[in-house]
């Protein structure tokens, strides 16, 4: 199975719990917090690259492995609607924009790989989101991967203690966000 240590920064590694990609929650994954929206629903009126979820990809495979595809599940009392675009980061660097999202589930793409996990390390990947204009108050918001299949690679496989479960954001509207 696969342990963590922490560095003192917050950023902790990931052990690999065998060959393939270990898929794990980071250890400084977004705390749950209220989001904001602009009850005028005025363009750019709502919250955006809200920090949804952290997850640390280990690679416990003898060569680099390319993941090609993670998928996230929406949870709580929310519509897909209340999202109006999500990407996914490494640190500070965009890795890619969301291909689809339907019927709860939040898709990413890049035949060319969102992103290359060196042989024996991890790479740490945000989900950040924008909430569209004119969501209403009281509504909560996270995102889960919730089986192996979520997530391909041409690693020798994809481990984990699924679903993997960010915590929830909670919608609030003001009149005047900024």
């Amino acid at each position: 199975t696969g342990t963590s240590t922490g560095t003192g920064t917050g950023t902790g590694i990931v052990i690999p719990s065998g060959p393939g990609i270990t898929v794990a929650l980071a250890s400084d994954n977004p705390v749950a917090a209220t989001i904001v929206a602009d009850s005028t629903g005025t363009t750019d009126s709502a919250q955006s690259m809200i920090q949804g979820m952290k997850i640390t990809l280990a690679n416990g495979d003898s060569s680099d492995v390319k993941v090609t595809t993670i998928k996230f599940t929406r949870e709580g009392i929310s519509a897909d609607a209340d999202v109006s675009q999500a990407y996914l980061y490494e640190g500070d660097t965009k890795l890619v924009e969301y291909q689809s999202f339907s019927s709860a589930l939040l898709t990413f793409n890049s035949s060319g790989g969102i992103v290359t996990v060196p042989a024996g390390s991890s790479k740490t990947i945000t989900l950040k989101y924008d909430l569209a204009n004119n969501t209403s108050s009281g509504k909560t918001i996270r995102f889960a991967i919730v089986a192996a299949t979520d997530v391909v690679s041409d690693g020798s496989k994809v481990n984990g203690t699924f679903p993997v479960v960010g915590n929830y954001m909670s919608t609030a509207v003001t009149t005047d966000v900024g």
